[in-house]
């Protein structure tokens, strides 16, 4: 059964047109809140990056993300979200009392948006940021991974906490997964 779904989402992933990796700091968003939220969905508020930004107005209903747990002791994917609306006004950035308040945001001239994120589940085990180095770094020579992953957003952009996943490197990262 686990096969089965692994290879339904990939299907699924194929079908949509767009892949991502999204970050968070698990102590202030961990993929766990989000599977608490009604329905496994939660608006993804509070980034201030306009890369980050404009990749969020490029995401689609279904689009599928990876869920990236970043500044902590283990960072790494820990598992899958899928795109549940279109961009919209980050209602934070309005709000003077919310700690992502940005002063110069408009209402009339918005600058931060956010998306609804669904929970899809939890990987199976973890794959580390470290794991993924050594299939950059051409360490581990599997698949040419390190072809593949060289280009990752997640290496060439660190701190960006939307990012862009090309097919091949979806596909070969839900691969990844599946390995002890």
């Amino acid at each position: 059964a686990k096969t089965e779904a692994s290879k339904a989402e990939v299907c699924e992933a194929n079908t949509t047109s767009g892949f991502w990796l999204v970050k968070s700091e698990p102590d202030e968003y961990s993929i766990e809140e989000l599977k608490r939220q009604p329905d496994g969905i939660g608006f993804w508020d509070g980034v201030r990056n306009y890369v980050a930004r404009n990749n969020m107005q490029k995401m689609k209903v279904g689009d599928m993300c990876f869920y990236y747990h970043s500044s902590c002791k283990v960072p790494g994917i820990v598992g899958l979200a899928k795109v549940a609306s279109t961009a919209r006004v980050d209602p934070t950035a309005l709000d003077p009392k919310h700690k992502y308040y940005d002063p110069k945001s408009d209402p009339a001239k918005p600058r931060w948006y956010g998306v609804d994120l669904q929970y899809v589940r939890d990987f199976k085990r973890m794959v580390t940021l470290a794991e993924l180095k050594t299939y950059r770094s051409g360490g581990r020579a599997a698949e040419n991974l390190a072809d593949v992953l060289a280009r990752m957003d997640l290496f060439n952009k660190a701190r960006l906490s939307v990012q862009a996943v090309s097919k091949d490197e979806w596909e070969h990262i839900m691969r990844l997964e599946e390995e002890e």
